[in-house]
């Protein structure tokens, strides 16, 4: 893409370029082709150029064609073309490469409007004909909590869930866009189903025209999430959506009105008559969040009688149960967890912290060995530094359940558990004590048919690959 990645906590940057092919059909799909002079152009995190080379090239031939004189070709390169750059190396590559292309015209030192600058603090204060990109692709996560608070006080696509920084972008993006502009960028696909994308979806909505899905296509080998191209005409009128899937070449439109809380293209509603709801009988939950799973979770440690040895410390077993994760499921790991509560008639209580200390002194001279890591954790308000950073899912945990992974590949894998065995990655399912309860043994049923699987495909997030990541959401409205 023409932008950099950088994570701010690790100081890694991670350069993800739009390859030219795409650039191309970007621009074709805006209509950036031909009558190219006095129509402006921004792009707001430019990288090394990879779209404004394509649109010199683009504006230079047109003008040619036109039989505009260098001057005034020289004068409206400087005048229509913009972007904006926060990395200073990079900002200078593109200066560089651009000033190579005009060279080859003939045309010297054009006076680029090309920014070395913050797009998202120091944005151009005038509206764009057209405005493309890629942003970078940075999680909520990694973003510095100063960041993250400017951003949400400023974009009010960024005030929702755990969002992503591209958001803010495609914000900016649109808020430069004139009243009968265009805009196309290429964004991690995931924004048409995640909570967090919920109010950049409503604002892009009444002017979306096209989508260009590249579901299991690998363009960016460093992105997780696949990519797509988005279309956004401020002047548009009709209530039809194309939608074209690359994988599997399909094209298909969709009515506007139909894109509702999630963008789900080509995807079947599921029919009226289908009256059982998943999640009204069963309970589908997030597994536990340790926030610190290399603390709590043992594995490859030695049995000592009534001790696990970890790191040449003992550990009651006692207070330990066994762990679950697809993962270790699959391999056929035997995994552990430090489990610091306990239940009393169903229900979980938490221990004092003495008395934590004084019933298991060799778990807790381990956990506070590594309490310098627990503390740092983004952990619930009342949550005591030896327990999980988050318990909402010990409320439901000590019974019979399913677990199922967040990531699908090829084939839905779901391990039964016992009453004692806590899940600490995927997707746990139990009983839900309602009028009409069924046995977990329907839930198994249900969640291994093909019937499943086939509502999953259009309404998980495409990963890299051939693989789909699901929520508790996907699993809960599945209706029979």
């Amino acid at each position: 893409m023409g932008s950099v990645i950088e994570n701010e906590k690790t100081k890694e940057k991670c350069q993800t370029f739009t390859p030219d092919d795409i650039v191309k059909t970007m621009l074709d799909h805006v209509g950036y082709i031909d009558s190219l002079y006095g129509k402006t152009i921004l792009e707001n995190s430019c990288g090394n150029g990879q779209f404004l080379k394509e649109i010199v090239k683009r504006y230079i031939n047109d003008c040619k064609q036109k039989g505009l004189s260098r001057t005034k070709i020289k004068n409206g390169l400087g005048r229509d073309i913009f972007g904006i750059e926060l990395d200073p190396l990079l900002h200078q590559e593109c200066i560089r490469a651009l000033n190579s292309i005009t060279d080859s015209f003939g045309l010297k030192r054009v006076r680029w409007q090309i920014k070395q600058a913050d797009a998202l603090r120091e944005p151009y204060s005038h509206t764009f004909d057209f405005v493309v990109g890629n942003p970078p692709y940075v999680s909520y996560w990694d973003l510095e909590k100063s960041e993250r608070e400017y951003i949400e006080g400023k974009y009010s696509a960024c005030q929702y869930g755990a969002w992503d920084y591209s958001y803010a972008f495609l914000q900016d993006g649109f808020n430069h866009l004139s009243s009968t502009g265009k805009m196309t960028y290429i964004i991690p696909n995931s924004i048409f189903k995640t909570k967090s994308g919920r109010r950049i979806r409503a604002l892009l909505r009444p002017y979306l025209t096209e989508v260009i899905d590249f579901t299991t296509t690998n363009v960016f080998e460093k992105v997780l999430t696949s990519p797509a191209i988005i279309i956004i005409n401020r002047s548009t009128r009709s209530e039809q959506i194309v939608y074209k899937d690359l994988s599997p070449r399909q094209e298909s439109t969709v009515n506007r009105e139909n894109l509702n809380d999630e963008w789900l293209f080509g995807c079947k509603e599921q029919a009226p008559e289908l009256q059982h709801r998943f999640g009204d009988y069963f309970r589908v939950a997030t597994s536990i969040a340790t926030q610190c799973n290399s603390v709590y979770v043992l594995t490859n440690c030695s049995d000592d009688g009534e001790y696990l040895i970890r790191d040449g410390k003992k550990i009651e077993k006692s207070v330990v149960r066994k762990a679950a994760s697809p993962k270790g499921k699959a391999r056929g790991t035997t995994e552990y967890i430090i489990f610091p509560y306990y239940y009393s008639d169903g229900i979980l209580k938490h221990y004092d912290e003495s008395i934590f200390k004084k019933k298991f002194p060799f778990a807790y001279a381990y956990l506070e060995s590594k309490k310098e890591i627990l503390n740092k954790r983004d952990a619930d308000k009342n949550s005591q530094w030896f327990e999980f950073g988050r318990s909402q899912a010990l409320t439901h945990i000590n019974q019979n359940k399913l677990l199922i992974s967040t990531v699908i590949t090829g084939k839905l894998h779901v391990y039964p558990l016992d009453i004692e065995d806590i899940p600490y990655s995927g997707i746990f399912v139990t009983i839900r004590e309602c009028a009409d309860e069924l046995p977990l043994t329907e839930a198994m049923a249900i969640l291994n048919s093909s019937e499943f699987l086939e509502y999953l495909q259009p309404r998980g997030i495409n990963a890299r690959g051939k693989s789909i990541r699901i929520t508790t959401k996907n699993v809960a409205d599945y209706c029979w």
